[in-house]
């Protein structure tokens, strides 16, 4: 999407955008409508009775979380995790204002992040079986944390757009495993109400966390170099206090 943006404009990019998300519309219809099972339509239910049942879900998926420690500090690092990485939204702040990038520049980083991404996602499974899924997770938090922490010190689209891209990475690659380690340790009949759960504890973090590193920024003049350095340190500091916390005895006893 970066390097669309950069070459025809901002609205080709929100165009191809947009056209991902109807293409995944269009494959969930698909498959809906070949599974085995399909009913073409059903009763709707009152929409009284869907706040409860709503409301049931998550308590129960809530009481799971704080039953099991292992997954309850993977649910805490990540709260912490999230909440500092949305420091990523200044990174095009970065790029444009703070070192001057013309428009394609700006693009090209943007683009090294998702090249990371799509390396992290080839590389997390050899990864995973090198070194364990549940040390896999704290090693690429940290390295995320340090590639965000890095940023501080780009003074060039190629030195932020290395930096973006051992973050996109990381990042990807915490997130698959950690998801995978979610999988194995919820039972099948709670995992839908547990993922919720734990989705809706993540993405509250990341409005609060733009606000702060919004706020941070502007009252550092308009400098995000030293919220990139703080929101890195503390998404390392994060991943080895999950290690010493519990998460070094879980990596010892792997689920078999």
């Amino acid at each position: 999407m970066g390097l669309l943006a950069a070459a025809g404009g901002i609205s080709l990019g929100l165009l191809a955008n947009a056209l991902t998300f109807a293409v995944s519309l269009v494959s969930l219809v698909t498959v809906a409508r070949h599974r085995p099972g399909f009913v073409r339509s059903r009763p709707a239910r009152p929409a009284a009775r869907l706040w409860p049942e709503f409301a049931a879900s998550v308590r129960e998926g809530l009481r799971y979380l704080l039953t099991v420690r292992v997954l309850l500090i993977l649910t805490a690092v990540q709260m912490v995790v999230n909440l500092c990485l949305s420091v990523e939204k200044l990174i095009i702040y970065d790029a444009r204002e703070t070192l001057g990038l013309s428009p394609p520049l700006v693009g090209l980083v943007v683009a090294a992040g998702g090249a990371g991404g799509l390396a992290g996602a080839l590389g997390a499974a050899p990864l995973a079986r090198w070194a364990g899924e549940m040390r896999l997770v704290l090693l690429a938090i940290a390295a995320a944390g340090a590639s965000v922490a890095s940023m501080c010190l780009a003074s060039s689209a190629l030195t932020l757009a290395a930096a973006n891209l051992g973050y996109g990475a990381a990042l990807v690659v915490a997130s698959l495993v950690n998801r995978t380690q979610r999988q194995r340790l919820v039972p099948r009949d709670l995992l839908g109400r547990v993922t919720s759960t734990v989705r809706v504890l993540f993405l509250a973090m990341d409005p609060l966390g733009v606000v702060a590193a919004g706020a941070a920024t502007v009252a550092l003049g308009g400098d995000p170099r030293p919220v990139f350095l703080i929101a890195g340190i503390t998404v390392v500091v994060t991943a080895a206090g999950g290690w010493a916390g519990g998460l070094r005895a879980a990596a010892s006893h792997p689920l078999g």
